[in-house]
């Protein structure tokens, strides 16, 4: 058998035991598919964790999320408790606010709203929001002056210098035709009506009587006496909202439940007369439609 002298034959000499040939002999890591002892420390796969050690873990990491203050909940629904007291003190300063610059502080407010009007944006919510800041009767007032100085000064710009450019839009419009007609025969009860009824938004409706044979004084009055009854209505829900705030904030209101309640029913008092009279207006004005 001279195999094994054969491959004793093979084996490397020993003068080429260098740090490179023994880097790449058969025993090293890179060559060899058994690693040795020292090169398996590196090659070792990580340890697998049991898996009660991952429940503490995940036990541990649930503690510690619940620990955490919860600020999303419980800032929301004390935001929510906290609104009515801070609308309360936001209607209370700038109602001082107003009141402190005196009757400038009013005249600020009707620019506003009449600059609103004239522009034609719809000025329901700075109507009620008069109800908020001022109350029922405050309010009326300043938006009775509001609505009737916007209603002029559309009149004056319609009648005066955008005559031409009003008259075609309306051109061949028979229910603007009818109108003109009735106005024509008296302006003041005519225009009253409308005011009173549905039939030409409000903002619309001041810049097409500037285009009828009515006169000035007799619109504007006509105007202010029609617009008075919707702009209580409108004020006075404004004032039960005001009304609401307070009774549920710290400020309460003078006469406790009893004074909101007497402005519940005044304001659906106000809502049924309001609803009356339109419908009484538009029987009155049928020819027209």
């Amino acid at each position: 058998m001279r195999l094994p002298r054969i491959m004793h034959s093979m084996r490397p000499p020993s003068s080429l035991s260098s740090p490179l040939s023994l880097s790449l002999s058969p025993s090293s890591p890179l060559l060899s598919p058994f690693p040795s002892s020292s090169s398996s420390l590196l090659l070792r796969p990580r340890r697998l964790r049991p898996l009660s050690s991952l429940r503490e873990t995940k036990k541990a990491t649930l503690r510690k999320a619940s620990n955490v203050p919860r600020t999303s909940g419980s800032t929301t629904a004390r935001g929510a408790a906290r609104a009515p007291d801070q609308i309360n003190a936001f209607l209370t300063q700038f109602s001082d606010f107003i009141e402190g610059y005196g009757p400038a502080g009013y005249a600020l407010f009707v620019l506003v709203y009449a600059g609103l009007e004239i522009l034609a944006i719809p000025a329901i919510p700075l109507t009620m929001s008069a109800g908020l800041l001022f109350g029922s009767v405050t309010g009326t007032i300043i938006v009775s002056i509001s609505g009737t100085m916007a209603a002029a000064v559309a009149f004056l710009i319609a009648r005066y210098f955008a005559r031409e450019r009003i008259l075609k839009l309306v051109e061949g419009n028979k229910k603007f035709l009818a109108i003109d007609k009735a106005i024509g025969e008296n302006g003041f009860w005519v225009v009253t009506l409308l005011r009173l009824s549905p039939l030409l938004p409000f903002s619309l409706g001041n810049y097409l009587y500037g285009l009828t044979s009515v006169k000035f004084l007799p619109y504007v009055l006509g105007s202010w006496l029609g617009m008075l009854p919707g702009t209580w209505a409108y004020v006075s829900a404004g004032a039960f909202g005001r009304a609401l705030i307070q009774e549920e904030s710290d400020v309460g209101l003078p006469g406790g439940n009893g004074q909101l309640l007497t402005l519940g029913l005044g304001l659906l008092f106000t809502a049924v007369a309001a609803t009356y009279v339109t419908r009484l207006a538009k029987d009155a004005i049928k020819d027209i439609e």
